[in-house]
């Protein structure tokens, strides 16, 4: 009796390792949702309210987490705003009452509206032909935010501006030299 049971406790052990594995496995991958669907499995394993479930739901969760903020923060050092936007309503979808993810989105959606805001005091300069301001303003917004079509896009035409005006002013010199 001793041997059956020593021998179905080191079966589930060895199932757990091997579900640890594929959930880690998903993690390497980028698969968060499969890993947490993986690691889900050996609740059936696990059974009940042990507190062997409560450890392994703490260190799944722990890797679920520290690699949700590490894939979140390569996407913030990237520069890459969007992404990381849904990738924090993604993370956020799974732990919604993480403050950590609730912080790293709030940081994320606040550099996306100062970046917004900047583009927008871009465009009223530009329409204003205040060009130094326009670029200015752009050239901080691409520093938060390179991505930002509306703000490339603007760049183009306040540059194309900036040099039709300096255009006009060496013409403007020199023809000023000639009249002389």
């Amino acid at each position: 009796l001793q041997q059956k049971i020593k021998d179905r406790v080191s079966q589930r052990e060895g199932q757990l390792v091997e579900v640890f594995a594929k959930g880690q496995k998903a993690l390497q991958e980028q698969n968060f949702k499969k890993a947490q669907e993986i690691w889900a499995e050996a609740k059936q394993l696990l059974g009940g309210d042990s507190v062997e479930l409560r450890d392994w739901n703490e260190k799944t969760s722990s890797l679920l987490m520290e690699a949700f903020l590490n894939q979140g923060n390569e996407y913030l050092a990237k520069k890459d705003l969007m992404r990381a936007n849904s990738f924090w309503a993604e993370a956020k979808a799974l732990f919604p009452e993480t403050d950590e993810l609730q912080e790293a989105a709030d940081q994320t959606a606040q550099l996306i509206q100062r970046a917004n805001t900047l583009c927008f005091q871009a465009k009223e300069a530009y329409r204003n032909f205040d060009l130094a301001k326009a670029q200015e303003s752009l050239l901080s917004c691409l520093a938060i935010y390179p991505e930002l079509q509306e703000a490339k896009d603007l760049d183009k035409a306040v540059l194309a501006a900036m040099a039709k005006e300096g255009e006009y002013r060496r013409l403007r010199i020199e023809g000023d030299g000639y009249a002389h």
